[in-house]
């Protein structure tokens, strides 16, 4: 039983096949909460520096928070850690559904896996009791057949797992739980591939007990008001889901199109929410415990395809897959997000990948010779194959395979200049030129180019109240202009370690630093009656500052500096509606607030207040 902070792990390593449980103390719960915190605390640790991704030292951690699977809204979500096989640092990715919660229901709160099987191996876990099995008849399938396979064999399992491009070690591949979502960013089912481990699949039936029962019951009742379809606030992300950003995102410039050679969209409309809710849907589907529903089932009849049904593809993918590669056809975007689920890809860093590729056949850089297909912007089919060359290394994609900046040094010719991504990773779907404070969270997020690890929404989402709440005294009028830096390093220090803390607690961010339905003091509330431990916003906040700083520390430790936080050539250079990034003037005032030295190196004292001193010169 999890008994809200006297909390487990499981180590199993696949070398031996041994497998053992082992307590996690209550002052490191205290210092990191749980969730992603735990899993970049144990990675620091265990891992030595310099260890290659593919070797089996490499670490994966699979880790819940202390609400998962509570009656706290909207918190489903797991962390996935290891190095990444993309960045060569820090990795994590996220995923929600119902896995996180099942994990906590066999009463694990991490579950720790090192070495390599001698051949391929699924994990196997119900309450106490971790068996690994034969998966070699399960290799090379796609991830839905895998998952079937297993839930055929045991039963009601909840199961992530990879697929070809996975076994495949491709650098851009991801983790599919639940059959859709994915965990995808930074290469992470390569980790597993390196490993021979197919899948994990849990079944527990464990209660998490909880220190102050009534009063935990209470605050999640006055959680669940605020965080309902009802609240007007939600009314879009409920009904359109995160497709409800298009249009807008469009309107100012901030639809990512042709490599960021653009960021408007003619065909916007034809793949924005509204349209998809009008032609395609079907039902509304959630993440455990959560009454907003930004999910749905949507099935479209098209004559190219067929009948194609499932989940609604997220904004993220719509863009990477869509306007990216200059594809209009909400079918075709559908049908290559389907395909990148089954062969176990990243939609984002492949939507990127082949745009990047689009920009370089369009400039005469590579040929239908290189190819083997024809590139034009805009072609379904060449989009479709080549996103299944990259998860089998076939021909052309096997350099594609590993990701924009190593398939640019491959390539060769200033190739490098089209690359879109931050130390290593492709850039998520936001227009740093537009959004000065996304601009500066790309390039100073320790997982590489990444909108989740700041958020900075506050001024784009026009959260004026929540902005004169957390900023006081600050000039408003500057901090809330998208397009002007002197405070974007005030923002995303602030959501960074605000979003860190949701990682921990294991909440969506849709509750908290996207729409700010939650603060800070709201989850520390509800946190001191789970936990039975005092926490107030300022103690909580702290945590997620001692998270960020440690996986600072991890990055500094593997050779990263403020020669990685950058961002590429066209978003300084290239004006987009007439603005460039600023970058150094933001990087400057960022560390300075951060209390990091002038080359984003942690300073000691900063080390020292949050008693992380231990780790400052960590070989």
């Amino acid at each position: 039983m999890s008994f809200g902070w006297a909390c487990k792990g499981l180590k199993v390593n696949l070398s031996s096949g041994k497998t053992n449980v082992f307590k996690i103390e209550k002052p490191l719960l205290k210092a990191f909460v749980g969730g992603r915190g735990l899993a970049s605390y144990y990675l620091f640790e265990n891992l030595k520096p310099k260890t290659d991704a593919f070797s089996p030292d490499n670490i994966l951690l699979i880790s819940a928070g202390p609400f998962a699977g509570t009656m706290w809204p909207a918190s489903s979500r797991i962390t996935i850690a290891a190095k990444s096989p993309l960045t060569n640092g820090l990795g994590y990715a996220h995923a929600g559904g119902d896995f996180g919660p099942e994990l906590r229901f066999t009463g694990f709160d991490i579950v720790y896996v090192s070495g390599r099987a001698a051949k391929p191996v699924y994990l196997a876990i119900e309450n106490d009791v971790a068996v690994l099995k034969d998966a070699s008849r399960l290799w090379r399938q796609t991830t839905s057949q895998a998952i079937k396979a297993i839930q055929d064999e045991l039963g009601k399992y909840r199961v992530v797992c990879i697929g070809p491009a996975g076994e495949n070690l491709v650098r851009i591949s991801s983790i599919i739980t639940d059959k859709e979502r994915s965990a995808s960013r930074g290469g992470l089912g390569a980790v597993m591939g390196s490993k021979n481990l197919k899948a994990v699949a849990l079944k527990g039936n464990q209660k998490i007990s909880i220190a102050d029962p009534e009063k935990f019951r209470s605050l999640c009742a006055e959680a669940a008001k605020k965080w309902s379809a009802k609240n007007p606030q939600l009314e879009g992300l409920s009904k359109y889901g995160t497709p409800w950003l298009i249009n807008s995102k469009n309107e100012i410039g901030d639809l990512p199109a042709k490599n960021h050679q653009t960021a408007r969209f003619p065909w916007s409309e034809e793949i924005s929410g509204e349209k998809i809710r009008e032609k395609y849907f079907v039902r509304p589907e959630s993440c455990f415990g959560c009454a907003v529903h930004c999910r749905a089932f949507v099935e479209i009849k098209s004559e190219k395809y067929g009948k194609l049904s499932g989940p609604r593809p997220e904004y993220e993918t719509i863009d990477s897959l869509g306007p990216m590669c200059w594809v209009s056809d909400f079918a075709t975007i559908m049908k290559a997000n389907q395909l990148c689920n089954e062969l176990g890809l990243d939609t984002i860093s492949t939507g990127v990948t082949i745009s990047f590729a689009m920009e370089l056949y369009e400039k005469g850089l590579i040929t239908k010779k290189d190819t083997g297909l024809s590139l034009e912007w805009g072609n379904e089919d060449s989009m479709l194959e080549l996103a299944r060359m990259i998860a089998y290394r076939e021909g052309f994609g096997d350099i594609l395979a590993e990701g924009t900046s190593r398939a640019a040094e491959r390539i060769g010719k200033n190739a490098s200049r089209y690359a879109m991504h931050v130390k290593r990773m492709e850039i998520p779907r936001q227009e740093p030129r537009t959004l000065k404070a996304f601009a500066l969270g790309h390039a100073v997020s320790n997982r590489g180019a990444d909108h989740l690890y700041a958020l900075p929404t506050i001024d784009s989402a026009r959260k004026w109240d929540v902005a004169k709440q957390l900023f006081p005294g600050k000039p408003l009028d500057k901090l809330m202009d998208t397009r002007n830096p002197d405070y974007k390093p005030d923002i995303v220090v602030f959501t960074e370690n605000y979003c860190a803390v949701t990682d921990a607690l294991s909440v969506c961010k849709f509750t908290s630093a996207e729409t700010y339905t939650f603060m800070p003091a709201d989850f520390a509330k509800a946190l001191s009656a789970l936990t039975g431990e005092k926490f107030g916003e300022k103690e909580l906040l702290e945590c997620g500052e001692r998270i960020v700083n440690l996986e600072r520390c991890f990055n500094v430790r593997e050779g990263f500096s403020r020669k990685d936080d950058q961002l590429p050539e066209r978003f300084l250079k290239e004006p987009y509606q007439n603005s460039i990034v600023e970058l150094d003037k933001m990087l400057t005032k960022y560390y300075r607030l951060r209390g990091w030295s002038e080359e984003g190196i942690p300073e000691a004292a900063t080390l020292k207040r949050l008693g992380l001193e231990k780790f400052r010169f960590r070989k």
